[in-house]
């Protein structure tokens, strides 16, 4: 998320770091006990994590730490009108989750690829998964080339019978599962034509990742 603030070192506890914080479920006795009627400011992390030891949070603890600067880095973002309205995409990791948010369809693909089928069975049907995720990568790619909101419907059906299909392969169901719940952001595209499909430029396509 740093890469994503220029030069600024600032954190700021202000709506948007707040809404970052609930976002991720924070406590709400710790939200009770930072807020206040105004906007925070904080030079650098230093005065930052003074800030939160005398409310009486533990610094060490990691966890706990993380969560709270990354909430002030994005607080950081909107008081400096960072962002905007430009979507972030990102493979998942949390610190990036933040604003307009898409999903890296190169990882999400990944995420079949590193199952480990057991059974010839299990491995005919992730095999039959990752080709449907590439041809429907694919028809997103030409989506992006010609939008048409006829089309983003037919996208949009076609994503949910893809990722509610069951194998019997628990490990695959869940996984289809979980990624069906991340329609939203999978889809990015539909609505925002200009949306990466992927987070790197120089990262091949899903067709070498299934050829490999």
């Amino acid at each position: 998320m740093n890469l994503l603030r220029g030069n600024y070192q600032d954190y700021v506890l202000n709506d948007a770091a707040f809404s970052y914080l609930e976002s991720r479920k924070a406590d709400p006795a710790l939200l009770a006990q930072l807020k206040s009627k105004e906007p925070q400011l904080f030079a650098s992390k230093l005065p930052f994590l003074t800030f939160l030891a005398a409310k009486g949070i533990n610094i060490f603890d990691k966890q706990i730490i993380r969560v709270l600067a990354e909430a002030g880095i994005w607080g950081s973002f909107r008081h400096h009108g960072l962002v905007g309205n430009a979507v972030i995409v990102s493979d998942d990791a949390g610190q990036f989750r933040v604003g307009t948010h898409a999903l890296c369809w190169v990882h999400a693909e990944r995420l079949l690829h590193k199952l480990m089928p057991a059974t010839p069975g299990q491995v005919k049907h992730v095999e039959t998964l990752r080709e449907l995720v590439w041809h429907f990568y694919k028809a997103l790619k030409a989506y992006q080339r010609r939008p048409d909101p006829r089309a983003a419907r037919g996208l949009q059906a076609r994503f949910d019978r893809i990722f509610s299909l069951r194998t019997g392969y628990g490990d695959l169901d869940k996984l289809l599962f979980r990624l069906g719940r991340r329609k939203d952001e999978l889809l990015r595209v539909l609505e925002r034509p200009e949306t990466p499909l992927h987070t790197n430029a120089s990262e091949r396509d899903l067709r070498g990742l299934v050829i490999k």
